[in-house]
């Protein structure tokens, strides 16, 4: 009876803890959202619809937009060329969706709308580089 009443209230905790996450993170997050909605521009016509799923990689000579090497946030097992590569073009590719141009991310603006806000990556070396990507203006 008592593992009952444990596993009972853990999972009431849990799932607690997540609602309270979704009201505190989900109106910044909606907000964030409709307010880049605008900045999604059609490169076809005005009926296409922006469909971030449906394009090409295409090299693009900005990138990267930072260099690793400089930043000592970045992993030294994910720089690449500090640890040997002598190409950089493996850095140079971005996606581009057919009817709409995704616009850079402004970090500056997104550091600054989440000042004093409390940001948790969850994941793999995935989440740990969206991180590194951030803080490393």
């Amino acid at each position: 009876m008592f593992r009952v009443l444990i596993t009972i209230g853990s999972l009431f905790s849990f799932l607690l803890a997540i609602g309270c996450g979704y009201v505190y993170v989900l109106p910044n997050l909606t907000l964030a959202f409709h307010n880049n909605e605008s900045r999604f521009s059609s490169s076809n016509s005005s009926t296409s619809v922006c469909d971030v799923f449906d394009g090409n990689w295409v090299l693009d000579d900005s990138y990267p937009l930072y260099n690793a090497s400089e930043c000592p946030f970045v992993e030294q097992g994910f720089n690449c060329l500090a640890n040997g590569r002598m190409d950089d073009d493996y850095l140079k590719w971005r996606w581009r969706p057919k009817n709409c141009d995704i616009p850079k991310v402004n970090v500056q603006r997104a550091l600054e709308a989440l000042r004093n806000k409390r940001v948790v990556f969850v994941g793999d070396s995935m989440s740990r580089t969206q991180w590194e990507s951030l803080i490393v203006c």
